[in-house]
Parts: C-alpha cells; structure tokens; sequence
C-alpha cells in the first residue's frame, strides 16, 4: 500500500499473482523493454502495425494477440472476444489475414477493450475492482464461458470449444472459437472435444 500525502492511498491487491509492483523510470526500466504499444494507442497499434507480423511468425492469430511484445494487457478473456468480433478464427495462421482483417482485429481490440474498462473488467468468479465493486463485462461476453450456447449472430448453431493439448502438468488452452451447425456429426464433434478436455485434464493432474 502506497500512503499519499493528502491523505489518500493506492493498494495493490493481487490475489492471483499475477502483477507485480515497481517504482522506476518507464523509458530505462528493464521489464519494459520489448513491450508492445498500448492497445487503445492509435499512433502505433494499427492495422499496418499488426500486419507486419504476417511476414515475422506463423503463429496463431490468438498467440499473437497475446504476445505481450506485441501489444501490451491482453489476455485470453479479451482475445476470444476481440477475434469473434473481428470475424477472425484464434488458430488461424497469422500469416493468412488481410490487411481488412487486421484493421477489423485492431477496431475490435479498442471497442472491446475501451467498453471492458467502463464496465470495471470481468468477474467471472470473485473478482472485484479496487473500489470493491464486480465488474460487468462478463454480460458483454459473445464467446468466453458460452460453450453450447446459440451463436449471438447465427442463433440456429453454436458455439463449441477447441481444445488444443498442451506439454503434461501445464496451463490447458481453451479457445471458444467458432459456431458449428446442429447436426448428429456436430453432435458427435461435442462429445469427442468432452472426451479430449477429460483426456488432457487428466493428463496434466499432479501425481498423486
């Protein structure tokens, strides 16, 4: 907790372990460098920007958008919507987006973004902001924590999960990602990715 001379107080509470508090100077600090543009910095996080790393990396839509070099704060939570609302699916290949696409990518990233921070962030189970107040963007959500819900703009199919495995005893990634038309196959897919997610949970328990 940092006290202010009139009288004030600035606390960071982090029960996830995820954040960190440092006092320096931000153009010599070293945890910085590298770090990517703000997403709501419309002078240097733009489709061109984005764009150019069609031509650096193979990876994922998803995994770039996270990639903290890239662009700095976002998380799985804000990807999943950001790439829905753009029309882009996460494990697309980087490489294979346009310069339309990544102009969607980028305006969805600042509306998602810039209406999760009016809304306080989202509480999905017992998160609250520092005035002790829920947040409520998790009534904005499209896609995250939706699965098998109706598509928000195709209602007749919906929303499934991709569950892509991940080396034994680490994080599992879950990407709800794209709608499917009800079907018995679409049935069918359900089940197998159920058995998938139950494989890889317990492929990642801790011995014992």
């Amino acid at each position: 907790m940092v006290c202010c001379h009139g009288g004030g107080g600035l606390v960071f509470h982090d029960p996830r372990r995820f954040g960190l508090t440092l006092v320096d100077d931000a153009s010599t600090c070293r945890l910085l460098e590298g770090m990517g543009p703000e997403p709501l910095d419309r002078e240097h996080f733009h489709a061109e920007y984005l764009a150019t790393f069609r031509r650096r990396t193979r990876r994922s839509a998803k995994d770039v958008l996270m990639d903290q070099r890239v662009v700095a704060g976002l998380g799985n939570i804000y990807v999943n919507e950001i790439l829905f609302r753009a029309g882009v699916r996460p494990r697309r290949a980087m490489p294979r987006p346009t310069l339309e696409e990544c102009a969607r990518m980028v305006e969805a990233t600042r509306d998602v973004i810039a209406t999760a921070i009016r809304e306080r962030g989202s509480t999905i189970s017992d998160f609250v902001d520092g005035t002790g107040r829920r947040g409520g963007y998790q009534g904005h959500h499209m896609v995250y924590d939706r699965r098998g819900e109706p598509c928000p703009r195709q209602p007749e199919r919906a929303l499934v999960q991709e569950v892509a495995r991940l080396p034994a005893r680490e994080e599992l990634r879950i990407e709800a990602v794209e709608a499917l038309d009800l079907e018995p196959a679409v049935e069918r897919r359900h089940e197998a990715a159920e058995q998938a997610l139950e494989a890889v949970a317990r492929a990642v328990e801790p011995a014992g």
